[in-house]
């Protein structure tokens, strides 16, 4: 989590639990939540190629299946 600082998360909607939870893990990890950008991007669209564009991402099955498969890591 450290690591998300100043850096883009897509999530696929900005008020639901998965924000919360990035929130919450931020703090814990002793950084400040307002400094992770969350990016909106449905659960489909966030596998494939986003140079640049997100770092890191909240996803669920089966598209984090299909991200992995794509290359993404955990």
């Amino acid at each position: 989590m450290k690591d998300l600082a100043a850096r883009n998360v897509a999530e696929v909607q900005l008020t639901s639990l998965n924000s919360l939870a990035v929130e919450i893990l931020a703090k814990q990890a002793g950084i400040d939540p307002k400094s992770i950008h969350q990016v909106p991007i449905p659960f489909p669209n966030v596998s494939g190629p986003r140079p640049g564009r997100v770092q890191a991402a909240v996803i669920v099955a089966p598209f984090a299946a299909s991200a992995l498969s794509e290359g993404a890591t955990c």
